[in-house]
């Protein structure tokens, strides 16, 4: 349940007839960057297994040699962004080295995990790379383009579908790491707590609060790009919303362009893509689209309010969670791909573990690391992978991802404006907000 950081490493290190089991190694694997960085614990277990080599006997070894092979290759699978540092790649030669010198027949396994390792980094820059460049056409479209008109709408299905591959393509780069790293550049900063005595204080003590443990958090806070990177597509998904709701003069064509936002969202919850349906619901409650009350009353509203009702916060969300169960009771009794899709809320995921994360010590009153605390964040977590981990059973469609990608949107200055051109502002406060808009807008079609 609980021990020192220099028990639980002890623990980590494979024997030659004894391993530890993958729950405890993912667990510790996750949580102990709150402590130290990869690179130290990876220099540690080098050394460690350096000084056990020479004290076993010759039979030993080979059994030995494979363990420790096997337990870098669970590390490289489960957390290979460990290893886009050089300092933690010059560890591992040197592991490799060591598991060669005293058994060769290893190297050719050693070789294919390094190989395969270096592959799937270089996927991880290209789709950096990528995500980089998407982010500056969206930029520029928000300053000088303007959204497509949605008044002819593509097929719902497809472009449903065509979110669920653009989900699962960021998803499918979110390490798991990034959840603790999340909670690191907090965690580092004791201060950034507005009361000591209140909520939450317990996850830090004086035991918790040593240089090196400081250094691996503010480390590890650093290391969120992927994570970043999806909710930064939860937004745009939610502004492309709202911009293309903006776009129609006429009422009788913003009315069909949120009727095709439901239908989509509807499409979304029946292949099991929750994000993308609140992504959608989030657009079409944005204040410039929620304010347009003459076009929402001309909308039948049976539909959107069973959408909205997932979004419902009442019983911590107990209306989507019901839902999400279903759906992954679904997707665990399914052979067809198609209905093994589980894409949840991303956001409230990020809550649930945050509060699973501040609801208990890191570290109990004796300085030892609270093992069952790391291991139920593990569990949450390696759901989470199971789900990310798959490939879009949809085939691409171009010209939708483009459109979902790359299409331009309103600015949240430019989007408020459209909306009160659309439908003149009522109350005085809306009327102030109109006012103070109109310098920076030119009235016209573009």
């Amino acid at each position: 349940v609980s021990g020192s950081l220099d028990d639980l490493i002890h623990e980590l290190l494979p024997r030659a007839h004894t391993t530890p089991s993958a729950s405890f190694s993912f667990s510790f694997l996750l949580s102990s960057r709150l402590y130290l960085t990869p690179s130290q614990l990876l220099a540690e277990i080098c050394r460690r297994a350096d000084q056990l080599s020479l004290m076993m006997s010759p039979e030993s070894i080979p059994p030995f040699v494979s363990n420790l092979v096997k337990m870098l290759s669970n590390w490289v699978t489960w957390f290979p962004y460990d290893f886009q540092e050089e300092s933690m790649r010059s560890k591992v030669r040197k592991l490799s080295q060591l598991c060669t010198s005293l058994d060769s027949s290893v190297q050719t396994r050693l070789t294919q995990l390094l190989q395969s390792l270096l592959k799937h980094l270089t996927a991880v820059e290209k789709h950096k790379q990528y995500v980089s460049k998407l982010r500056r056409i969206q930029l520029d479209g928000e300053k000088t383009g303007f959204p497509d008109d949605l008044t002819s709408p593509p097929d719902t299905h497809v472009v449903a579908q065509q979110l669920t591959h653009i989900e699962l393509q960021y998803l499918s780069f979110v390490g798991p790491d990034e959840f603790v790293n999340a909670f690191a550049r907090d965690l580092a900063n004791p201060n950034s707590k507005s009361d000591s005595d209140g909520e939450g204080s317990n996850n830090l003590s004086v035991h918790e609060l040593q240089p090196e443990a400081v250094e691996a958090r503010l480390r590890a806070g650093k290391k969120t790009p992927n994570l970043e990177s999806y909710i930064s597509w939860f937004n745009r998904l939610t502004q492309l919303t709202a911009s293309t709701v903006c776009v129609p003069k006429r009422k009788k064509h913003r009315v069909k362009v949120i009727e095709f936002w439901i239908e989509v969202a509807r499409e979304c919850v029946n292949i099991g893509n929750f994000n993308s349906m609140m992504g959608i619901i989030s657009g079409l409650n944005l204040q410039p689209v929620s304010r347009l009350r003459k076009t929402w009353h001309r909308i039948r509203l049976d539909k959107f309010d069973v959408l909205g009702h997932q979004m419902d916060p009442t019983s911590n969300f107990v209306s989507y969670r019901t839902t999400l169960q279903a759906a992954v009771q679904r997707s665990e009794n399914a052979t067809d791909k198609k209905q093994r899709v589980i894409i949840p809320f991303f956001s409230l995921l990020l809550k649930d573990l945050y509060f699973l994360n501040e609801g208990c010590a890191n570290k109990l009153t004796n300085g030892h690391i609270n093992m069952e605390k790391a291991r139920s964040l593990a569990e949450h977590v390696s759901q989470f992978m199971k789900w990310k981990d798959m490939d879009s059973p949809y085939e691409k469609n171009t010209r939708i991802l483009d459109f979902l990608e790359r299409s331009a949107t309103f600015s949240k200055d430019r989007l408020e404006f459209q909306s009160y051109l659309l439908e003149p502002p009522e109350n005085q406060q809306d009327k102030l907000i109109y006012k103070s808009l109109k310098p920076n807008f030119k009235q016209s079609n573009s």
